[in-house]
């Protein structure tokens, strides 16, 4: 890439161009729309635009570590540069979830990655540090489908400094984690199960206090891996929600009962659904391919890099267009019932697939244009156009899970058509049940 006629720069805006709703549209056709964008605004690297095979060579020699380090650096700075607006209580609030996503069929990547019990494509595990206020992303991990989420979230807790408060689901309680979180000095709230869970936090279920301060011991065969060993019990305050179905959820945080109410643990877990919103856009029909288009495991780290940094950007775009064109009814908020309780939100907001939209069809100009005056101009009409695209907030909105498996062969492996053999079996249920009736 030193010598090519690809400099980082171009590339790594040429990718993330690849990762957004713009590059739904082939390395080919992707690359004679960027040289149709760029000329004429910015020196390009050749008179043609290259091919799509000096693309895949040249993001080779882009390390993927190098595309998650900028999503670390600009996502930590979006969140330093509004300290007063992103922090929940004075805390920096984060979240960590994890999900699976499916990729390319290759041979790297069914050797690397892994899949499900009878899964039809590769998936990796993907692992997010999410700023809950802030809304964007500050840290992914990337790794194969057998990957733990508690290793992943140990990579994430690096990028947090002592004081911050981590908000986890209930796939990541454990002693070890406890003692881990402690250990650094930061606050948690996490979710735990109420059946097959530690001793204490059953007895706690079993009880009647609804905010207490319980004790849990090391299980039997935990090894400590501080150098003293320490076994110590963990005191936590336990903390029980009752949904609006009857549901019980217990919370255990490290957060004082005299700073922090019941009605606060549940404000907190309830923004915890923001990571999820997260995954929902990124997972989108609009954005991108649905899956990495590279098919090798570091071009898919590198996707995945490249779609949180683009976030980033969107979100640099949103705060931009909210200092500059603040209004009050868009600081507005109303109370709203939720299962955990009654939340306070805003009455309108961003409208994040408008904002993606925007961000992309102008990142060519946004990344590398050098013109101060055409890029000050550029953003004012970025900020007006997301402004106008504020939407009423609509609680308790529902949306199906959609599935984007392939579809099963129609034949068998004794050469019958399966699906049409269902069929017949569905059929001759149906002429039975008639005659019965």
């Amino acid at each position: 890439m030193r010598n090519g006629p690809l400099s980082p720069k171009v590339l790594l805006t040429i990718i993330l161009l690849l990762v957004s709703p713009v590059g739904k549209r082939g390395y080919r056709l992707l690359l004679e729309w960027f040289w149709d964008q760029a000329r004429g605004k910015i020196p390009l690297p050749a008179p043609e635009p290259v091919s799509p095979s000096a693309l895949c060579q040249a993001r080779r020699k882009l390390a993927p570590e190098a595309v998650r380090a900028l999503v670390q650096a600009a996502g930590m700075e979006l969140l330093e540069s509004r300290p007063e607006e992103y922090r929940w209580r004075g805390l920096r609030t984060f979240a960590v979830d994890g999900s699976c996503l499916s990729t390319q069929r290759s041979r790297e990547l069914w050797r690397v990655c892994g899949a499900p019990h009878g899964g039809n494509n590769p998936q990796v595990r993907v692992s997010t540090l999410y700023a809950l206020v802030g809304q964007l992303p500050v840290d992914v991990s990337v790794g194969p489908y057998n990957d733990v989420e508690r290793r992943q979230l140990g990579e994430h807790l690096a990028l947090l400094k002592a004081g911050d408060l981590i908000v986890l689901d209930r796939g990541y309680p454990s002693f070890g984690v406890f003692k881990d979180l402690l250990g650094r000095g930061l606050h948690f709230a996490m979710r735990v199960t109420t059946t097959s869970t530690f001793k204490a936090v059953e007895h706690f279920v079993q009880g009647d206090c609804d905010d207490a301060v319980i004790e849990i011991t090391a299980p039997h065969g935990y090894t400590p891996t501080s150098p003293d060993g320490d076994r110590s019990p963990v005191r936590v305050r336990a903390v029980r929600l009752v949904d609006a179905d009857g549901e019980i959820a217990v919370v255990l945080t490290t957060l004082p009962q005299e700073e922090f109410s019941r009605e606060d643990i549940a404000e907190l877990y309830h923004l915890r659904w923001g990571v999820e919103e997260h995954y929902k856009t990124t997972k989108a029909e609009y954005f991108g391919e649905r899956q990495p288009h590279a098919k090798t495991f570091d071009g898919v780290k590198q996707e995945l890099y490249a779609q949180a940094l683009l976030m980033v950007i969107t979100r640099s775009l949103i705060a931009h267009s909210e200092q500059t064109l603040a209004d009050p009814e868009s600081t507005r908020h109303v109370t709203h019932q939720t299962s955990m309780g009654p939340i306070r939100t805003p009455k309108t907001q961003v409208n994040v697939k408008g904002a993606v939209f925007a961000a992309s069809e102008h990142l060519v100009q946004l990344l590398l244009d050098d013109d101060a005056e055409a890029l000050a101009d550029l953003l004012a009409r970025l900020a007006a156009r997301i402004h106008r695209s504020r939407t009423a907030t609509r609680p308790g909105r529902s949306y199906r899970r959609v599935s984007y498996a392939p579809p099963r062969s129609q034949w068998t492996s004794k050469g019958k058509r399966g699906r049409d053999k269902g069929r017949r079996r569905k059929k001759s249920r149906r002429r039975s049940a008639q005659q019965v009736s």
